[in-house]
């Protein structure tokens, strides 16, 4: 997983001018790109084969991206598996659905 985001996810968000740091497999914070490292969002990447749509238990990747805003005190990301991108908000009425 390490490999994936290090060579396509990740360089992609620094092409987007980010500052990528990465918490754990899946997930990275995403900073100002101008030095500041002041955290912006957050980028929940699964792997190509899997399903951004999926909602069965332990791969409710909407739910996952949801909680890790939460816990970091963010208010949006992106959820992708390098095919599809999808931004969430936890602010939204329905943020798992929107």
């Amino acid at each position: 997983m390490n490999q994936w985001n290090d060579s396509f996810i990740h360089r992609i968000l620094r092409a987007l001018e980010f500052s990528v740091e990465s918490k754990n497999d899946n997930l990275a914070i995403l900073k100002q790109h101008d030095g500041n490292n002041i955290p912006l969002g957050l980028c929940y990447s699964i792997m190509p084969d899997e399903d951004v749509d999926c909602t069965l238990m332990g791969s409710n990747y909407g739910y996952e991206i949801i909680s890790a805003l939460t816990e970091f005190g963010l208010t949006w990301g992106i959820l992708t598996n390098g095919a599809k991108w999808r931004i969430y908000h936890k602010d939204e009425p329905t943020p798992y659905e929107t």
